[in-house]
C-alpha cells in the first residue's frame, strides 16, 4: 500500500481506538500511533502470512505494548468496547460489506475510515442503509493508481 494513501487514510482517523481489519504490514495502524491519531490497534488479518508481517513490522517500531495482532476473519476477533474507529482498505465492496455486516454486535464503533476497491455506488449505498454516514470522501492519487476513502461517521440520534 502506498504512502500516500496510509497518510490519506490515518488523516481521516478521529477516534483513539483503531481495529484494522485486512491489516497486511500493519502499516495504517503503526502510522496511526506514530502520528498520534491513535491511542491503541487492533490488527486483524484473516491469513496468518500476513498477520506475521504485522508482528514483525510492529517488533520493529517497539509497539506490541499498543498494537495488538489477531487472526480470523473481519470483526469476528473484534469485542465491543476495543475500538471506537475502524479502518479497511485494498478489498472489493462486497467483501468490506460482508465484513460490517457484524457491526450490529459492535456498538463502541462511531467511526469507519473505508477504501473499496471496487463499486464504490454500492458501499455508498450500504452506509445510506446504515447506522453511520458518509462525513467526507476523498480521492488520492497515488503511483498510478486512484483511491476514494470515505470517511463515515455514526449517526446521531
Amino acid at each position: 500500500m502506498g504512502k500516500k494513501r496510509i497518510n490519506s487514510i490515518v488523516s481521516q482517523i478521529e477516534f483513539s481506538k483503531l481495529a484494522d481489519i485486512g491489516c497486511d504490514h500493519a502499516y495504517i495502524p503503526i502510522f496511526a500511533i506514530e502520528s498520534g491519531k491513535a491511542e491503541s490497534a487492533i490488527a486483524i488479518d484473516v491469513a496468518s502470512g500476513p498477520l506475521l508481517n504485522a508482528e514483525r513490522n510492529i517488533l520493529k517500531k517497539n509497539m506490541e505494548d499498543k498494537i495488538k495482532t489477531r487472526l480470523g476473519s473481519g470483526l469476528k476477533p473484534l469485542q465491543n468496547g476495543e475500538a471506537n474507529c475502524i479502518t479497511i482498505a485494498g478489498m472489493g465492496c462486497e467483501t468490506i460489506i460482508e465484513i460490517l455486516s457484524d457491526l450490529e454486535n459492535l456498538q463502541s464503533i462511531s467511526q469507519l475510515v473505508i477504501s473499496p476497491q471496487t463499486k464504490l455506488e454500492l458501499f455508498r449505498e450500504f452506509i445510506s442503509n446504515s447506522r453511520f454516514y458518509i462525513k467526507n470522501e476523498m480521492v488520492v492519487e497515488d503511483g498510478k493508481k486512484t483511491y476514494t476513502i470515505f470517511n463515515c461517521k455514526i449517526r446521531e440520534l
